[in-house]
């Protein structure tokens, strides 16, 4: 069962790492400015505040003891949220990059970025936190593992975006390409909110 549930946040931060946003373009936009190099720092501070972001919203979630009833609600409020990910990534636009219109974007206004995400903040707290709560409640300290897990899961994604669009940029930037993959991503989203609603009828 914790073997699926760390599955499950690896899935969750790789499918996070490639979505379309602001972190991702602001670090494309980093490639055209400044090359792959400098791109690298940018991503570990992007790593940093995501990861902080995490511990916030599981404190938040973890301090309220919640009882059976409020995590299936959490849990179908979860899984709404993401299934409404899931149709943006169906209905996903080519991306479009402007290193210019960017440029605004700094390291040090790139944790700000994070930290107003509302989007990221309403999908740790109904999405990520309960599923690490449940993994704590089998093993010790499996919230951090799972924390740890999920961004691994965005690491990766976010370092093969980035060596493919310095490389490949053609291909990345390919709408029908593109389109595609994120469809099959959008599918795959819908597949973990059947599980979240699964788990809150189960629980």
């Amino acid at each position: 069962m914790q073997v699926t549930q760390f599955s499950t946040a690896f899935i969750l931060g790789f499918v996070s790492g490639i979505t379309p946003g602001v972190v991702i373009t602001c670090i494309f936009s980093q490639i055209l400015r400044h090359g792959l190099k400098e791109c690298l720092s940018f991503i570990m501070i992007a790593l940093v505040s995501e990861l902080l972001l995490a511990f916030c919203a599981y404190s938040i979630i973890s301090h309220f003891h919640l009882d059976e009833s409020s995590f299936k609600i959490i849990s179908v409020v979860g899984a709404g949220i993401l299934l409404v990910i899931a149709r943006k990534m169906w209905c996903s636009k080519p991306l479009i990059v402007d290193a210019k219109k960017d440029a605004g974007i700094n390291k040090s206004s790139l944790v700000l970025v994070v930290f107003t995400n509302s989007t990221m903040w309403l999908f740790w707290l109904s999405v990520c936190s309960p599923l690490a709560l449940t993994i704590s409640e089998k093993i010790s300290l499996g919230w951090l593992w799972f924390i740890l897990v999920f961004h691994l899961g965005w690491l990766i994604a976010c370092l093969f975006l980035s060596i493919v669009f310095h490389f490949f940029r053609p291909i990345l930037l390919n709408p029908k390409i593109t389109a595609g993959v994120y469809k099959i991503f959008s599918l795959l989203f819908v597949y973990l909110a059947a599980r979240l609603l699964y788990i809150a009828i189960k629980t």
